[in-house]
């Protein structure tokens, strides 16, 4: 996803005006950590996470741009 859809201009701009945007390493430090909290069991594992801690949305897999931005639109509106 790095590759593919991270770097899509409209994607980053979309993501970038909703949410603050994190990136972790789910085998090292914080990452581990949140593995932990949310009971991830696979990578990429994406959380939509509100400003009290509580998730609201989550998926895992590959993502196209396209499917992102969809993802991020419901998320958005929560």
């Amino acid at each position: 996803m790095k590759k593919n859809t991270f770097s899509s201009a409209e994607v980053g701009t979309f993501y970038n005006e909703k949410f603050v945007n994190v990136a972790l390493d789910g085998e090292q430090g914080e990452g581990k950590m949140l593995m932990q909290k949310y009971a991830l069991r696979s990578f990429p594992s994406l959380l939509f996470i509100d400003g009290n801690g509580k998730v609201v949305g989550q998926t895992v897999g590959y993502h196209n741009p396209s499917q992102f931005l969809e993802l991020g639109q419901i998320f958005s509106k929560k």
